[in-house]
């Protein structure tokens, strides 16, 4: 089950909100940029597998702050067994690459470039590959909220100071095959383009609430609790792999389908399935076209049948009961998701956007009725493929 506790400290990542001191046409929040940051690190890993490039890099130091992090991180993490990775990254620059002070977070593009140099060949390591991937993806994070901010910031005499310094920090990245692509504005710029579509589109959009949630943002939430869920119950390493990456792609069709309430989507027996042929008919139409066919491999796989837990047996998708999964299927050759799972994670979050906003004060007749509908389908479920959920809302006292 996922903590109460640490459930509300990632659900207050959408309330830290970025590039403070500039004027910004909509909010940017950190659970925003480390989803859109994610989604971009899936994507350039997927294209550096394809051609096979991997260079080093050399971190400034940033020990007694990232020290410091850890210790703040590690009570809430050591319940999934995740604090040593947790201390690798933030503990071992030389492999990590050092996590330096990220523009945009509060003073809007001041930090000092996080990159020494990527010019030096180094051994194949793949951990080393992975950390640069995450550090390119979170810089272009950055920058692409930057220049969605240029526009309306045209007065501001800094904006060349901040432009430039954001290039200098993509600089030593661009040995990556995909980070080429979107300095160049090739296939995959138009790509992350349709994708950042879900930054502007809100959750619960026929509602007030405190604080706004993206799709954006809610499909990286939905991927946290998804790999919990997956530490937890053993999963292996590509079920745990599919079940974050594919929960955070799940909404990903929303992107060019746009978002469909929930009640609208259930209002006659036939729709769903209409709207989820929609959907897959309108992503292989405008998002397929920007891929290569493996990573349209991976995207399909994770955005159809996405809440159905599945394995590829003999070549074929198949789907699974949900405890088949750890009990036949747990192996890597099986390339298995835990769909049901993710649908849990997904209707959790849900859960917490109107949980959240109910305590802040602001609440709602759809609110009251979706907080409740989703408190009463699982508190009495007891264990879905492993992970207590009954227990997991158990946590929660419902106030009007």
């Amino acid at each position: 089950m996922i903590d109460k506790q640490f459930a509300e400290y990632l659900f207050g990542a959408f309330s830290v909100t970025r590039w403070n001191d500039l004027v910004r046409p909509m909010d940017f929040t950190e659970m925003d940029h480390r989803a859109f940051a994610m989604m971009l690190a899936f994507f350039l890993g997927t294209i550096e597998e394809e051609h096979g490039r991997i260079r080093s890099r050399h971190p400034e130091e940033y020990e007694r702050l990232n020290e410091w992090v850890a210790g703040k991180l590690e009570p809430l993490l050591s319940p999934y067994g995740l604090v040593e990775q947790m201390r690798e990254y933030f503990l071992l620059p030389d492999v990590a690459g050092g996590q330096a002070a990220d523009s945009g977070a509060g003073a809007g593009g001041s930090a000092t470039p996080s990159v020494a140099t990527a010019s030096e060949e180094s051994a194949e390591d793949p951990v080393t590959r992975a950390y640069r991937i995450l550090e390119a993806a979170k810089v272009y994070s950055s920058y692409r909220e930057f220049q969605i901010a240029r526009p309306v910031n045209a007065h501001d005499p800094r904006l060349p100071e901040i432009e430039t310094d954001l290039r200098e920090r993509l600089e030593p990245f661009l040995d990556f095959v995909g980070m080429r692509r979107l300095i160049m504005e090739l296939d995959l710029y138009r790509l992350i383009g349709v994708v950042d579509r879900l930054r502007y589109q809100a959750r619960w959009s026929r509602t007030p609430r405190i604080p706004q949630t993206s799709v954006l943002g809610h499909s990286l939430m939905v991927a946290v609790f998804s790999l919990l869920f997956s530490v937890q119950i053993g999963a292996c390493p590509v079920r745990r792999y599919n079940n974050f990456f594919g929960a955070l792609f799940h909404d990903l069709p929303e992107a060019v389908t746009r978002d469909i309430v929930a009640p609208t989507k259930s209002a006659t027996p036939g729709l769903p399935d209409i709207v989820k042929q929609i959907e897959e008919d309108t992503v292989a139409e405008e998002l397929y076209p920007f891929m290569s066919p493996g990573l349209r491999e991976k995207i399909r796989y994770f955005t159809e049948n996405e809440f159905e837990s599945r394995v590829v047996l003999q070549g074929t998708e198949t789907i699974v009961d949900p405890d088949e999964i750890t009990a036949r299927y747990n192996s890597d050759e099986f390339r298995p998701v835990d769909g049901k799972l993710i649908r849990v994670a997904d209707e959790f979050a849900a859960f917490l956007e109107a949980h959240q906003s109910m305590l802040y004060g602001v609440s709602s007749p759809a609110l009251i009725e979706g907080r409740s509908r989703i408190y009463g389908a699982y508190i009495e479920r007891g264990t879905i493929a492993g992970v207590d959920v009954g227990a997991m809302y158990h946590q929660f006292e419902l106030r009007s």
